[in-house]
């Protein structure tokens, strides 16, 4: 039984190294739908006419960080 736990978490941590190397498809995109209004209007208002390509570095950078969580657990 412990090696068939041990085998799963094996799996999930190599599946969660290669979502790390995934390139989110927020980057690709100009799709905001899915974002916060709020956090949309911020960027705007804070980065101007670069505020989709900083959108885009936050996001990133959000999910990287919770990818890299997630292996931690």
């Amino acid at each position: 039984m412990y090696v068939k736990y041990e085998r799963k978490k094996m799996v999930q941590l190599i599946q969660k190294i290669i979502d790390t190397f995934r390139v989110p498809s927020i980057v690709h995109g100009d799709n905001f739908d899915s974002v916060d209004p709020n956090l949309v209007r911020y960027f705007r208002t804070e980065y101007g006419r670069n505020w989709k390509s900083a959108l885009n570095e936050h996001l990133y950078k959000l999910d990287s960080k919770e990818a890299l969580k997630d292996i931690v657990d």
